[in-house]
């Protein structure tokens, strides 16, 4: 009885064994998305890109959606993205379904003009991100947290076609989920000892919870470990007009550190939405001027330094007691003040003459003519340029 019944469980344990078999479950390094949608800076967008793997046997598919913020000087972008993966490195193994978030910051420095719509000629792009990634196919999973760098440049041919290659070096953080064979040798033995000793077999029971709770923790090994990828590529971004952009993508890497992994090709394509208008920093100015209301201009210059001086200068100068003193006009030869006199000038004699009739001075006007009041001074909240302004400042004697 107690051989049968140990041989039967025998036979239960090597089947259990054989289904609860796991093989390691190996972070793939190199298999996040990309960490940058676009290397266009200049106003804030949204990117809808799908990106698929090549020169290779198995299959890697990327879907992605970036939101894009940018600065007012048009030259730092914030992008934020998420990612859903397919990835099988083998055709044998199964079918890995991943999850990435990105969060980039890309650095777009002119090297030159630009062109009409603020598209630079040449840039050069740097830039820096996180893509936490993890992915599952039920017995294997993995994480990995790469540290995105790179580095670039902007071609600009004309002004809808820029050309961008890049480069990355990417350090990562993996988890690998090591999960052996579970091993029942140890507590089978135990109650085979048991039933050899104990007088009623019924009540032995050859696993129980526990054993098999310590039999899973020893078989499940959590490892760490750490990789650097290298990878490359090149961007094509075709502008539709003000709004829409459309970019194309190829780029090689590798499953492992510096290119000893399995080799990939990828290409993709996105849409590019610009949702905010391009800012004014990267505008000539013709073309900034022009989109602006007068009033907008208007308020511009009342914040200039210029306009502020000549205002201040014209409020002190009314608080004088003389009021507003006229510049004399260029080229007019100034003499020294006259002295204040004492008294009323005395009348001249006229030489007198009897044969010349002498009129009556004829009495004073009741009514004197009126001076025209002194022009209301222009407040500075509604003042309104008219022409080209002078070099001295209003009020300057």
């Amino acid at each position: 009885m107690g051989d049968r019944v140990v041989k039967r469980w025998w036979a239960v344990v090597a089947v259990s064994s054989g289904l609860f078999a796991v093989r390691l479950a190996p972070a793939l390094p190199g298999t996040h998305p990309d960490a940058v949608s676009t290397f266009d800076t200049r106003g804030s967008s949204v990117v809808l890109a799908y990106r698929d793997g090549l020169l290779f046997q198995g299959t890697s598919r990327v879907f992605s959606y970036n939101a894009n913020f940018t600065s007012t000087s048009g030259n730092f972008s914030a992008q934020f993205g998420a990612h859903y993966l397919q990835l099988k490195p083998d055709p044998d193994q199964l079918m890995l379904h991943g999850a990435a978030a990105s969060g980039t910051g890309v650095f777009s420095i002119p090297l030159s003009s630009r062109f009409i719509n603020g598209v630079p000629k040449a840039t050069l792009n740097l830039y820096v991100g996180v893509v936490p990634m993890a992915a599952v196919s039920g017995p294997e999973n993995f994480l990995t947290v790469p540290l995105a760098i790179g580095v670039g440049s902007s071609l600009a041919p004309t002004p809808w076609l820029v050309l961008s290659p890049w480069v990355e070096i990417a350090p990562n953080i993996n988890l690998d989920t090591m999960i052996s064979e579970l091993d029942f040798t140890e507590t089978i033995e135990a109650r085979i000892d048991e039933l050899d000793t104990a007088d009623n077999t019924d009540d032995i029971t050859l696993l129980t919870r526990e054993d098999i709770r310590r039999v899973l923790q020893k078989s499940v090994d959590l490892r760490f470990s750490t990789h650097v990828t290298l990878r490359g590529g090149l961007q094509a971004l075709l502008h539709l007009g003000e709004s829409f952009d459309v970019s194309a993508t190829a780029m090689a890497t590798s499953f492992g550190s510096y290119f000893d992994g399995v080799f990939i090709g990828q290409v993709g394509l996105g849409l590019i939405y610009h949702w905010d208008d391009v800012v004014p920093a990267v505008l000539p100015a013709e073309r900034r001027l022009s989109e602006e209301t007068c009033r907008d201009i208007e308020r511009r210059y009342m914040m200039c330094p210029n306009y502020q001086s000549r205002s201040h200068s014209s409020d002190k100068a009314q608080s004088q007691p003389g009021g507003v003193r006229k510049s004399p006009a260029p080229g007019t030869p100034q003499g020294p003040p006259a002295a204040a006199s004492a008294g009323p000038t005395p009348p001249k004699p006229q030489p007198s003459n009897q044969s010349t009739p002498q009129t009556a001075p004829s009495p004073p006007s009741a009514n004197p003519p009126r001076r025209s009041p002194p022009p209301d001074p222009i407040p500075p909240d509604s003042f309104t340029p008219l022409g080209p302004i002078p070099d001295d400042p209003v009020g300057t004697p």
